[in-house]
């Protein structure tokens, strides 16, 4: 079970990581260089899964993250190789669409828990 804090805080971090992720997809579509690591924990929605790991690793929700965020960093390592590459763009674009449907996905499941 989850307490109401730690939903409260893992609701609030996932708001802030979030719109850290869409200013940083934003900048990669727009070809700018993002002050980003290629890590994809050193990125502050990295830092915010590890953080809360413990706590919401029992909600597939959550485990629904991990891949998209990890190919999303994956893809914009190759991209720094190969900046004028449209097709990679296109490919974090879908990969951003991706993990921000599974982002709404753990809210509205967050939001629901007793």
């Amino acid at each position: 079970m989850i307490s109401r804090s730690i939903k409260s805080e893992a609701l609030g971090r996932l708001l802030d990581a979030r719109m850290q992720h869409t200013k940083w997809v934003a900048e990669v579509l727009h070809e700018r260089d993002p002050q980003v690591t290629e890590d994809h924990t050193l990125c502050e929605f990295g830092k915010w899964m590890i953080a809360v790991r413990d706590e919401l690793d029992d909600l597939e929700e959550f485990q629904d993250l991990d891949v998209p965020h990890r190919e999303l960093h994956m893809v914009y390592k190759v991209l720094k190789s190969n900046p004028t590459h449209q097709i990679l763009r296109e490919e974090i674009k879908l990969l951003s669409e991706k993990l921000i449907s599974r982002i709404d996905a753990l809210e509205q499941r967050l939001a629901h828990l007793d």
